[in-house]
């Protein structure tokens, strides 16, 4: 397959400029200098260049970072940068905005001749989609042919302008000059308007980069083009604008459009370049688009666009694409009426553009080995200078058309991101995230540990995750996303190389919190030695300042030397700081909404009823389960106390609040048989640990309420938490 492959010149500075010298140049650009001043006129423009050479920075740093860069232009800088999900939703908004372009160009193209030629009114659709026939031939036989074609529309674009150039500076007034300085806006005419209505001049300066596929050298010359593109595209308009205010009247700018025409020597020349202004837009979109549309099915971001992938046999070229394009803007051409979705176009390319500073931003500031661009003359501020830019400017031009696209743009990144078919790329982002994160962690290092922003950073030591289903559910749920939880795996029984068996228990785990969408933190860690890796793993997992506070197990009925180890490594992970909840039963309540589901919490006092409370409260209302009830219990030996402990309890849930019913029970029998009877319908009951004195097997004593209870979770606090706080 022999591709054709474009230089500097063809491939990215012609159609990059051919579009920036559009039709505002012509037909718009006198009308502004009238309204806004000779002055105002030129903030505006030094405004317009401050996003195109901005986001040009941004592009020659992610395209000179690149070993190889494809077809796709943008779509394919941005998806190998920061993911498929905003790669691929600008791709689709990039492709369908270029290719409604052609439409609008070619629409403005036949009002022009419709103006000289009122009688050809009836048939300005048909007019338009001949003209869409003629542009699709050079387009369809490949960016070589349409290329070629662009010189000689660039020749005469550049033969109009000089002839316009020669004529003001020949008619150039010094008076009228002085007249046009400053501002006279027109009734419901402002700077904003103006700056909207003029904008659009400096959009096309990434047109050359859908070509990107096609180029000799795309990192250089993608980064030389648009850089030369842009340079020239401001030094043009700002010698129009100047002559213009020049040669002039403000009557004259104000109320026609064709002034350029009224003052050039020879007006054709004029109208010549009004054609080759449209028509070399219109064409550098229909050469772009079908690129950017084989690129993303290429790709196979969608399950249903693989047929446009396929290029023509002896070059590549995308032929099929090609084709769709001319389906779209024809029913665009045929629908004529573009004004209302005119700024939300212009937007999708704002969007893109942005995208592109934020993709620089991500790979600069997350300061990733792996970003050595070629071109150093760029920082990760400038690129968020442009981004920030960007947005205002959206907002500038139109408010409902920027939340539209913006809209857009979401929805597509959340479906793409979360689509099955997607295609995996580097994404920069995870060096950003690393960069944000260990910034983070160093100032939580030297932050003092406060009740106050409690949170339950939990260690649940799982095991085989698919043996402890009820527990894993059961920490997530009083984890309720306020906090952290991690699974930890010990691997004990392993067969071969145990890095081996590390690695595909490491997958499993990983396999089964994605199944399961469990946002969880995990690891697996080999040990010969339990009880020892235990130890190690107890005081070492995570950093100062983001360690878990809460040992979470599962109930052990092991005998011998595994009871020992279990129960010694619960008092040792107490004796260093950590809370310990022991869970025995089931979840299944949880997905019984038909029936009120209970939970209780027997209070004895806040040196483990604290922490209970609070797991339950976050069990119940932080995961908000329908027809759920939480039971704050507690028992007194005199009936003359249940007055007091009831008022001590409400103020208790006043004060820390926390919804719950008060239960205060006469225990007129032992505690065992009380709390039994009382908690025996619910569904899970919070009770608080005790290790006892003689260093026996302390959870025997717990046997009884396993039997009673449908789910039972047994609690022993370190941390001084503080309801109230």
């Amino acid at each position: 397959m022999n591709s054709p492959k474009l230089s500097t010149f063809t491939g990215v500075f012609t159609p990059n400029i051919l579009t920036i010298i559009g039709v505002i140049i012509f037909l718009r650009s006198g009308f502004v200098v009238g309204n806004a001043g000779l002055l105002s006129a030129l903030l505006i423009l030094v405004l317009c260049h401050v996003v195109s050479v901005i986001t040009t920075f941004s592009l020659a740093s992610i395209a000179t970072n690149m070993s190889e860069v494809k077809g796709g232009g943008i779509y394919y800088l941005i998806s190998r940068s920061i993911g498929v999900g905003h790669g691929g939703a600008i791709g689709i908004i990039l492709y369908l905005a270029q290719t409604i372009s052609v439409s609008m160009y070619i629409i403005g193209f036949c009002e022009v001749i419709v103006s000289l030629f009122p009688g050809l009114v009836e048939f300005q659709k048909l007019l338009g989609l001949i003209t869409l026939g003629v542009l699709f031939i050079p387009a369809y036989k490949g960016a070589d042919i349409a290329s070629k074609v662009q010189v000689y529309i660039l020749a005469a674009l550049g033969l109009s302008l000089l002839v316009f150039f020669v004529s003001s500076i020949i008619q150039f007034d010094q008076g009228i000059f002085l007249s046009n300085l400053q501002p006279a806006y027109l009734p419901g005419i402002s700077f904003g308007l103006m700056f909207a209505l003029f904008f659009p001049a400096v959009t096309g300066f990434t047109q050359g980069v859908s070509l990107s596929g096609v180029l000799k050298t795309p990192q250089k010359s993608i980064m030389i083009g648009t850089f030369l593109a842009v340079f020239a595209g401001f030094i043009v308009y700002f010698i129009a604008i100047i002559l213009l205010a020049g040669t002039a009247s403000r009557e004259q700018l104000l109320t026609d459009y064709y002034v350029m025409q009224t003052i050039s020597f020879i007006p054709a020349m004029i109208i010549l370049g009004v054609f080759a202004s449209t028509i070399s837009s219109g064409l550098g979109s229909f050469m772009g688009a079908p690129h950017i549309l084989q690129a993303f099915s290429k790709d196979k971001i969608l399950p249903f666009i693989e047929f446009f992938a396929v290029g023509s046999k002896k070059t590549g070229e995308p032929k099929r694409a090609v084709i769709m394009t001319f389906i779209i803007a024809a029913i665009a051409i045929i629908v004529a009426d573009l004004n209302s979705i005119a700024p939300v176009i212009t937007m999708f390319f704002l969007i893109s553009y942005g995208m592109m500073n934020y993709s620089t931003f991500i790979e600069s500031y997350s300061k990733n080995p792996s970003f050595r661009p070629s071109f150093k003359y760029n920082h990760w501020i400038v690129s968020l200078i442009g981004v920030v830019v960007i947005v205002v400017v959206m907002l500038i031009i139109d408010v409902v058309s920027a939340v539209v696209a913006f809209l857009i743009l979401f929805g597509l990144n959340n479906y793409l991101s979360r689509s099955k078919t997607k295609k995996q790329f580097k994404d920069s982002r995870t060096g950003y995230y690393f960069q944000k994160i260990k910034e983070y962690m160093i100032k939580l290092q030297s932050q003092p540990i406060e009740m106050k922003n409690w949170r339950p950073q939990i260690l649940l030591l799982t095991g085989k995750p698919k043996d402890r289903i009820d527990l894993i559910k059961f920490g997530k749920t009083i984890e309720a996303s306020k906090g952290t939880i991690s699974l930890l795996w010990v691997l004990r029984n392993y067969e071969g190389n145990p890095l081996r068996a590390k690695f595909k228990a490491e997958k499993e785990l990983l396999d089964y919190t994605k199944n399961e969408e469990i946002k969880t933190l995990g690891d697996v860690v080999v040990a010969d030695n339990y009880l020892e890796g235990l130890k190690v793993i107890v005081q070492t997992y995570g950093f100062q300042g983001f360690r878990p506070n809460t040992l979470l197990l599962g109930w052990s009925d092991k005998e011998g030397k595994e009871r020992e180890d279990y129960l010694e490594i619960i008092r040792f992970a107490n004796m260093y700081g950590k809370n310990i909840a022991i869970f025995d039963g089931s979840m299944d309540f949880l997905l019984d909404s038909s029936k009120t589901s209970v939970v209780d919490v027997w209070w004895r006092g806040e040196a483990n009823g604290a922490l209970m409370l609070m797991l339950a409260h976050l069990l119940v209302h932080g995961n908000k389960i329908k027809n759920a009830k939480l039971r704050l219990m507690r028992s007194v030996d005199d009936k003359l106390k249940i007055n007091q402990a009831e008022e001590e309890l409400e103020d208790l849930l006043v004060s820390s609040r926390i919804d719950a019913e008060v239960c205060v029970v006469l225990d007129t029998e032992e505690v065992c048989c009380s709390i039994s009877t009382y908690s025996k319908d619910a569904d899970v009951v919070f009770l608080g640990l005790s290790f006892g004195e003689d260093g026996s097997d302390f959870l025997k004593q717990y046997n009884p309420y396993r039997e009673s209870f449908k789910s039972i979770v047994l609690v022993k606090s370190s941390d001084k938490l503080k309801l109230e706080e």
